[in-house]
């Protein structure tokens, strides 16, 4: 049994916040006692987080200027504002109150996580995880991520896609990268995806589209290819899951396209299987993913999945063999979508044996 804690950003209903609960599940099965910090306050998925991990709900930070109330937080504001300019930006951050830990785990590459556990926490092992499809960091901040990558003991991203990508930025970081897929529950998305669903009988084609609402996940995309769908005389509803910075954007697309019978927001939601297992067709029109856990999850279900062809999905989908893959713009997607309703998409399944492989990397990784 080892002392683990394991730090992320939060527990909203994203995939790296899915993954973390299956993750916590695995630790905690291995027998392992496991301490879990989450900067961020409870969002929709808090109360899946499995009982036996211990939350720790002490501040690491003071506060800052948005709720300041005191002098005290407004120092320690300036003082945070000038260590992010020295590059340095948990400088003035508590160190952590619990330790020594037999291994710390940065569960994400957002926020703090990657430079307090180097930084502030007492642990004979460390190791980060990194889950987002793409780097845009530059200048300052990517030498800040450098060199707080390479003092990691072992460092995970969890595609090969994705991999590749991170070795491009970091050349120092080639050979160092472990890529281990991230944990599946099939048999518990199989019974939530049984539950009753919010979405009223129609005889419409329905398309289903499940992710945080921003740039990145394409769902502009998606009100572009339900606008051109429209023009072509077919007759679905798209349901959009998920919530975020980009939903008025998206809604006042709709409005002005005229979809409001066709594209339909439904918000986040802690449990998206029903809309996903009642849907004909599973789409997701993302410029940028890592491991798509809503795609593996459309997988379990078994559904028709139609894709923009970013790396990622390629290796999800076989090159094509588990879905249809399409160019990153709308006519594209509209092509595909189309040739799906004509018969033309194969129905997806899970790999198997998944779960079982990435156990057995996790074991080794956790030795």
């Amino acid at each position: 049994m080892k002392r683990i804690l394991v730090m992320s950003f939060g527990s909203d209903a994203g995939g790296i916040e899915k993954s973390l609960i299956e993750f916590l599940k695995f630790l905690l099965k291995e027998g392992h006692e496991v301490d879990l910090y989450l900067w961020r306050k409870p969002g929709v998925l808090y109360n899946m987080i499995p009982k036996a991990a211990n939350i720790l709900n002490f501040k690491l930070n003071p506060g800052s200027l948005r709720n300041s109330k005191t002098l005290k937080d407004f120092v320690w504001y300036l003082q945070l504002r000038i260590a992010k300019v020295l590059n340095n930006p948990v400088r003035c951050f508590r160190p952590f109150p619990k330790g020594p830990y037999d291994i710390a785990i940065s569960y994400c590459q957002n926020g703090y996580s990657p430079y307090y556990i180097i930084d502030k926490v007492n642990a004979t092992k460390k190791i980060m995880f990194y889950h987002h499809g793409s780097y845009d960091v530059t200048g300052y901040g990517k030498k800040l991520d450098e060199k707080h990558y390479l003092m990691y003991d072992r460092f995970v991203t969890v595609s090969d896609s994705n991999r590749l990508m991170l070795e491009s930025h970091f050349s120092k970081m080639i050979g160092h990268i472990d890529v281990i897929y991230n944990l599946v529950d099939e048999e518990g998305i199989k019974k939530l995806a049984d539950e009753p669903c919010e979405i009223k009988p129609s005889e419409k084609l329905k398309l289903c589209t499940v992710g945080r609402i921003s740039p990145e996940k394409g769902q502009i995309l998606a009100i572009e290819t339900a606008k051109i769908l429209t023009q072509g005389g077919l007759d679905f509803i798209w349901y959009f899951v998920g919530d975020g910075s980009d939903r008025s954007k998206c809604e006042n697309l709709v409005k002005e396209y005229n979809l409001q019978d066709r594209c339909i927001f439904v918000g986040m939601k802690s449990n998206p299987y029903p809309f996903i297992k009642i849907c004909d067709f599973y789409v997701q029109p993302s410029h940028v993913e890592a491991d798509p856990v809503t795609i593996r999850e459309a997988k379990v279900l078994g559904k028709h999945i139609i894709t923009t062809n970013i790396a990622a999905f390629e290796e999800a989908l076989s090159a094509g063999k588990l879905g249809i893959i399409c160019n990153e713009n709308a006519k594209s997607l509209s092509n595909g979508i189309l040739s799906a309703v004509d018969g033309n998409c194969p129905k997806s399944s899970l790999e198997e044996r998944v779960n079982t492989q990435t156990e057995h990397q996790l074991r080794k990784l956790l030795e």
